[in-house]
C-alpha cells in the first residue's frame, strides 16, 4: 500500500514540474493543427464580429470502412473584433467550414473546397462571406380588412431570381393575433408572397342566400390575388428590410367533388379517396391553384363505391383511392380540375399493381454491363402516383414487384462506359423511354451499348466553378435534374469539363453557375439558359468539343 501511494506521489510531483508541461504540450502540439481566417461582410468586405465560425470533420477518414455511421467532429470559435478567427488543437484532417451570425445567412466552404489542416502546421482558411439577410414584414387582412391569425407566408424567389441560392425549401412564417408576420434570413432576390389560411376542413362552411355557393378564405399572392402570373413581385436589396407589405385575403367559392369507385376489389371494407393538390408538390400549377400550402382533402367510397369530397377550393389534384385488403392492393388515380362549381361522375377503375420483368443485354446480342446498376421508373405524367426500382443481377435480370399501372418513364443509371440504346416491350420496340403498364406483367428488354460518346470543353467567365447542363434537344419545361449536369472547378480562366458515356444525339449544353442548379424548376429559368446553351451533336466513340462562356446569375434575373 505504501508502495502504490509512494507511486501517486511521484507521478503528482512529476505533473507539477514545468518540464512536464512543456514536453507534454510538446508531444500535443506534434499531432495537433491550427485553423485561421476572417469572416467578412460580402457586400463591404469589413470583418464581421462575434461571427461563430464552425468545423466539421469527417472521424471516419482513413479508418477503413465501418460498421456504422459516426457523426462528424465539430469545432467552434467565435471571431475578434476584426473579424478573424484562430482555432487550434484541431486533430489533422479536412474539414468543412461555416460562418454564421445574427443578421446574416449562413457562409461556407463546399465540401470539394474543404481545407486541409495538417499535425504541426497553421494553415489559412480562404475568406468566408456572408451576406446580410433581406427581410419581408406585414400583416395579412381578411376582405372586411380584418387582421387574420395563423396564415402561412411563404416567400417564392420570382422566377430566375438568385434567392434560391440559399433557399433551400424557401422562407416562411406564419401570423400572430394581430395579423402580423415577419420573414428573415432572405437572400437578395425578387420574391412573390403567398398566404394560405388554415381552415378547418371537417367544418363545414354555409352558403348564402337562395343556396349561394359556400366561401372560404383562399390562399392568395400579395397584394391580393388567386394567380400567380398576377402577384406583384417584391425586390428585397441586402441588409433591407421592406414593411408595410399587407395581403388581402380573397374569397372563393368552396365546391363538392364527387364520383364512383368501380373494379373488381373487396368491398366489404370502405375505401378511402383523397385529393392532392398538384401545387402542394410541385410548386408550379398552372391556371387556378390552391398554391404550396394546399391541404389533402379526404372521403370514403361506400360499399356501392360512391363517394363524396366537400369542402374544395379550385385548383388542380390528383384524386387516389386504395384498397389494402386481405394481402390484396388495388389503386386508382386521375388528375381533375377544379372550378367554381361542383365536379360530379369522377369515375376511378380499381386495378391491382402490375409486375416487370426484365432483362439487360448488350448490342448485337452480347452481354451487357457486367457491374451492378440500378433501373428506375417513374410516372411519365409530372405530378402522377407510380415509381419503383431494382438493381440488375449478375446474370442481366431484374424484377419490380407491385408497381402502379400506368404510363411510365424509364430512368436507368447506366454504368460508365455505357449507354441505353434502345427499348423493348413486350419484344416490340418504343420510341424514347416511355411506356404503358396496362396488363397484370409487363416485359422490358433493355439493350445498352458500349460505344458512347462524350462532350468535353472549356467555360471562359466562370467565378471558380461552374456547373455544365447537358440536356437533350426536345425536352420540354424544366429538365431533368440530377440526370444530366456535372460541376466542373475551374482552372484559371478556363475551366475544363469532360461528360463521359452521353448517348448519341443532338443536346444543348451550358455552363452556369452551381447556384442556378437550384432554381432549374422555375422553367423561365430554363427558358434564359436554352437561349445561350450551345448545340452539340454526339456521335458513338467521338467526343463532341465545345467552348461555353458562363452565363451570369444577373442573366437570369427577371427584368
Amino acid at each position: 500500500m505504501l508502495r502504490y501511494l509512494s507511486r501517486i506521489a511521484l507521478s503528482s510531483a512529476l505533473l507539477c514540474t514545468p518540464m512536464y508541461w512543456t514536453q507534454l504540450s510538446w508531444a500535443q502540439a506534434a499531432g495537433e493543427a491550427t485553423l485561421t481566417g476572417k469572416v467578412v461582410d460580402a457586400s463591404t468586405k469589413e470583418g464581421i464580429r462575434k461571427a461563430t465560425v464552425l468545423a466539421m470533420r469527417n472521424s471516419q477518414a482513413g479508418r477503413g470502412r465501418q460498421s456504422a455511421f459516426t457523426p462528424p467532429e465539430q469545432f467552434s470559435v467565435k471571431t475578434d473584433e476584426s473579424g478573424t478567427f484562430r482555432m487550434t488543437g484541431l486533430p489533422a484532417g479536412d474539414y468543412f467550414l461555416t460562418a454564421d451570425r445574427q443578421g446574416y445567412l449562413a457562409a461556407e466552404l463546399g465540401a470539394r473546397s474543404s481545407v486541409s489542416a495538417k499535425a504541426g502546421q497553421e494553415v489559412a482558411a480562404p475568406e468566408l462571406k456572408l451576406v446580410r439577410q433581406g427581410v419581408i414584414a406585414g400583416r395579412v387582412v381578411d376582405a372586411e380588412g380584418e387582421p387574420v391569425e395563423f396564415v402561412s407566408i411563404q416567400a417564392i424567389p420570382a422566377g430566375g431570381n438568385t434567392a434560391g441560392m440559399l433557399m433551400r425549401g424557401g422562407v416562411s412564417a406564419t401570423t400572430d393575433d394581430r395579423g402580423e408576420f415577419r420573414m428573415a434570413r432572405l437572400t437578395p432576390g425578387s420574391y412573390r408572397l403567398l398566404a394560405a389560411p388554415g381552415h378547418r376542413l371537417n367544418a363545414t362552411p354555409l352558403g348564402g342566400q337562395d343556396q349561394e355557393p359556400a366561401m372560404l378564405d383562399a390562399p392568395t399572392y400579395f397584394p391580393g390575388s388567386l394567380e400567380e402570373s398576377a402577384a406583384a413581385k417584391i425586390p428585397v436589396g441586402s441588409g433591407e428590410e421592406r414593411t408595410g407589405v399587407e395581403i388581402r385575403l380573397q374569397r372563393t367559392a368552396v365546391v363538392r367533388v364527387s364520383g364512383r369507385v368501380d373494379g373488381d376489389f373487396p368491398r366489404d371494407v370502405p375505401v378511402p379517396v383523397a385529393l392532392q393538390p398538384l401545387g402542394s408538390q410541385l410548386g408550379v400549377s398552372p391556371g387556378l391553384r390552391i398554391g404550396r400550402f394546399g391541404s389533402t382533402h379526404s372521403g370514403t367510397a361506400n360499399a356501392e363505391g360512391a363517394f363524396v369530397i366537400a369542402n374544395v377550393m379550385p385548383g388542380e389534384y390528383v384524386i387516389t383511392a386504395n384498397s389494402h385488403n386481405r394481402g390484396q392492393s388495388h389503386s386508382a388515380f386521375a388528375k381533375i380540375r377544379v372550378g367554381q362549381q361542383d365536379v360530379e361522375n369522377v369515375q376511378l377503375h380499381m386495378q391491382p399493381p402490375g409486375r416487370i420483368v426484365g432483362h439487360v443485354s448488350g448490342d448485337g446480342g452480347g452481354k451487357g454491363p457486367s457491374q451492378p446498376f440500378h433501373i428506375g421508373l417513374q410516372a411519365s405524367e409530372t405530378g402522377m402516383p407510380g415509381g419503383a426500382g431494382a438493381m440488375v443481377k449478375p446474370d442481366g435480370t431484374f424484377v419490380m414487384e407491385n408497381v402502379v399501372r400506368s404510363r411510365m418513364r424509364l430512368l436507368p443509371t447506366a454504368p460508365n462506359g455505357w449507354y441505353l440504346k434502345s427499348v423493348l416491350v413486350g419484344n416490340q420496340p418504343i420510341q424514347g423511354k416511355e411506356f404503358d403498364l396496362a396488363g397484370p406483367e409487363t416485359r422490358l428488354e433493355l439493350i445498352f451499348s458500349d460505344q458512347p460518346g462524350a462532350v468535353e470543353g472549356t467555360v471562359r467567365g466562370g467565378e471558380g466553378k461552374s456547373a455544365v447542363l447537358l440536356v437533350p434537344d426536345g425536352n420540354e419545361g424544366a429538365p431533368p435534374q440530377g440526370q444530366w449536369f456535372k460541376n466542373i472547378l475551374a482552372e484559371g480562366e478556363q475551366g475544363k469539363f469532360q461528360i463521359d458515356s452521353v448517348a448519341p444525339g443532338s443536346y444543348y449544353v451550358v455552363a452556369c453557375p452551381p447556384s442556378a442548379v437550384q432554381m432549374l424548376s422555375d422553367p423561365s429559368v430554363w427558358a434564359k439558359l436554352k437561349e445561350k446553351a450551345t448545340r452539340v451533336t454526339v456521335e458513338e466513340k467521338k467526343a463532341a468539343t465545345v467552348s461555353l462562356r458562363a452565363v451570369q446569375l444577373e442573366d437570369l434575373e427577371e427584368k
